[in-house]
């Protein structure tokens, strides 16, 4: 279903403030756990990417700038190991093509946020997420 699709399917059953959630989904977001990283971000004046594309190839779930965030779940990161193997060589690959990535768990995002967004604000600070190659 489509975010037009529930509005439609909701019509005259929302209020303003719901509408404004509404505004908030992206399609393109694969987890409630990155969508919250994402809309607290956002919050705080960072320009986020959702789903930008890996040079290892594949997408990460979000980018600022250079930096890219996983939102990582036990069951399809951890648990599955052909999975786990797999973020690891992509994180190696783009650590080398000069993205380096900071996986976040669903119990940092939603328990420990304010400790990752103080990581991710320092990074940004110190213009680490910036592409020094003109891109």
């Amino acid at each position: 279903m489509t975010i037009e699709d529930l509005r439609t399917a909701l019509d005259g059953l929302i209020d303003a403030r719901t509408s404004q959630l509404l505004d908030k989904c992206d399609p393109e977001s694969q987890s409630g756990t990155e969508t919250l990283a994402r809309v607290r971000l956002g919050a705080r004046g960072y320009k986020v990417c959702v789903q930008p594309a890996r040079p290892s190839g594949g997408n990460s779930d979000l980018a600022i700038g250079r930096l890219l965030l996983e939102c990582d779940s036990k069951q399809h990161h951890l648990l599955d190991e052909v999975q786990y193997e797999k973020d690891r060589e992509q994180d190696r690959k783009s650590l080398l093509a000069g993205r380096p990535t900071i996986r976040l768990t669903y119990a940092m995002v939603i328990h420990r946020w304010d400790d990752v967004f103080k990581d991710i604000a320092l990074f940004v600070r110190e213009d680490r997420h910036r592409d020094r190659r003109g891109r």
